[in-house]
């Protein structure tokens, strides 16, 4: 995987994790590009779907067995079988050839993407990890077992690490969000006159500002979670969670408050090029949330 991801030129180390996830995603595009074609060239080889229906199934049974999977809580487990199922369906959903198998895998991929569940759990990133990695593995070598050459077979490992190291990034880019989103807003919070925590912020935007305090004492905030349930979750989690016009107006809400904040902190240069780097992030994550199509 290591390997996989430096061979992205798009990556840079000293840049953020969200910058590494949309290099990443964005390679992942253009090697499948490349594999279709690739694909297209040996006139498209079939398998037998009932094949790799029971390849899924042992590769199942396997995780059941692994101390991984053993060591996590009945919810995780639940979570992973769930996503173990609906790799079965999108198999089935897909016409059985190496091109019906290379889109069950961006399928596949949309569907731990996004989530099962519970999106604000903590919980749910960890299933995705182990059900994510057994099941890619299975579609890879299936693809690897129906087409011929290493360059096929290359590009089908480059391709599978990548995957890999995405679902790592998009963890990652969940606490690094979290973390610069907190810490600009408790250093803009009073000369912004904005609530000092990030969901309290939320509430705010999502509920309207006579509902927010009703929201911050527990009542829902528009999501079919209340306040005091979503304490426990990452912010960047609840913006993801949320429609795209609520997750824009959060970040632009914030770049105005570090704008003021530039303003008013003049006098301290070190902590104004810590708000420009901020800004900077947020507007980041920003035009992120405008390329997205909305799921």
């Amino acid at each position: 995987m290591r390997d996989a991801v430096e061979t992205v030129k798009e990556i840079e180390p000293n840049r953020s994790y969200a910058h590494a996830y949309t290099a990443v995603a964005n390679e992942i595009e253009a090697e499948s590009k490349k594999l279709i074609s690739l694909i297209q060239k040996q006139a498209n080889p079939k398998f037998q779907r009932q094949e790799l229906v029971e390849d899924l199934r042992t590769s199942i049974n396997g995780l059941k067995r692994d101390p991984e999977y053993k060591g996590t809580s009945t919810q995780i487990q639940k979570l992973v079988n769930q996503l173990a199922l609906e790799a079965l369906e999108v198999v089935d959903n897909n016409t059985p050839d190496a091109l019906g198998l290379l889109q069950a895998r961006k399928d596949f991929d949309d569907i731990v993407r996004l989530g099962k569940g519970d999106v604000l759990s903590p919980e749910v990133e960890t299933a995705k990890g182990l059900a994510g990695r057994y099941v890619r593995n299975v579609l890879n070598e299936k693809l690897k077992s129906i087409t011929a050459g290493d360059v096929v077979h290359d590009s089908l490992d480059r391709s599978h690490n990548l995957y890999n190291a995405k679902n790592l990034f998009e963890k990652r880019r969940y606490g690094e969000a979290t973390n610069r989103i907190t810490i600009a807003l408790q250093k803009i919070a009073n000369v912004a006159n904005l609530p000092s925590t990030p969901l309290a912020l939320y509430a705010t935007l999502k509920t309207g500002a006579a509902a927010a305090a009703g929201a911050v004492a527990g009542v829902g905030v528009g999501t079919g979670a209340t306040l005091g349930a979503l304490g426990g979750a990452t912010i960047y989690a609840v913006l993801k969670a949320a429609d795209k016009t609520t997750r824009l107006k959060y970040y632009s809400t914030l770049i105005s408050g570090i704008d003021k904040g530039i303003k008013a902190y003049q006098s301290d240069k070190n902590l104004v090029r810590e708000l420009r780097a901020d800004r900077a992030y947020i507007i980041y994550l920003m035009n992120e949330a405008r390329q997205e199509e909305e799921q």
